[in-house]
């Protein structure tokens, strides 16, 4: 009898202090550990399919929440398209002089203390403007937290006029062809992730756009953007 009550205690225990594993990636599912492997293998095969190109699907753990019987990890699936710039992931961009809108000389190593998001645009490329109002919403939101800086190839005398129309908040680099050229720089919008050591950690090209059944697709929110930001505080 006592070796019967042993094992009933054991297996109380066991039982008690088993977590499960579950993932989310929109905040409300709960997949399991291998329901969240096909879903990434399931994304990478669509993104393949509808770029046709190799690309790498990647997890980002936003936050982890732990309970009783179940451990939650809350991630962003994030999308890596090899591209010119994936060069420089983990290194540092090349220093070439840069002037700012006001005509003064830019130094990347400014913005070393804080992580950036540099935008690569210019004003006749539609997905940039398109992103501009949610780029601006993050600038306002976080600008004390992050750097935001946006970089084109266009003159002083362009930006200032669109800037009259269309208000982007960021800090303005121009004139930056030579720049531009040795990153071989050719998708716009690019977007780069620095952390506070100027390091580039992430690449990406503009905020994705969110299709709906019978609806007309539209910007997103750049919720994605904010997500690498915050992994580099």
């Amino acid at each position: 009898m006592k070796i019967i009550s042993l094992a009933l205690l054991l297996f109380v225990s066991l039982t008690s202090f088993s977590q499960t594993t579950f993932y989310s990636t929109n905040g409300n599912n709960r997949l399991t550990t291998l329901e969240f492997k096909k879903t990434i293998r399931e994304t990478k095969a669509l993104w393949q399919q509808n770029i046709n190109q190799e690309i790498t699907v990647f997890a980002n753990t936003t936050k982890t929440e732990k309970k009783k019987d179940s451990i939650i990890h809350f991630v962003n699936l994030d999308i890596q398209i090899p591209g010119p710039l994936n060069e420089y992931v983990d290194k540092k961009l090349p220093e070439i002089p840069l002037i700012t809108i006001d005509g003064k000389e830019f130094s990347l190593d400014a913005l070393k203390g804080k992580p950036t998001l540099i935008n690569f645009w210019f004003t006749r490329c539609a997905p940039c403007i398109d992103e501009i109002p949610i780029l601006n919403d993050m600038h306002d939101n976080y600008k004390d937290e992050f750097n935001f800086v946006a970089i084109t190839y266009e003159s002083t005398q362009n930006i200032h006029d669109f800037l009259g129309k269309q208000p982007y908040n960021f800090k303005h680099i121009v004139n930056a062809t030579d720049f531009i050229e040795k990153l071989n720089l050719e998708n716009f919008p690019t977007n780069l992730f620095l952390d506070k050591n100027g390091i580039v950690k992430f690449t990406d090209y503009g905020i994705p756009y969110i299709q709906q059944p019978g609806k007309e697709a539209h910007i997103g929110n750049g919720k994605e953007f904010i997500a690498k930001l915050k992994q580099l505080k």
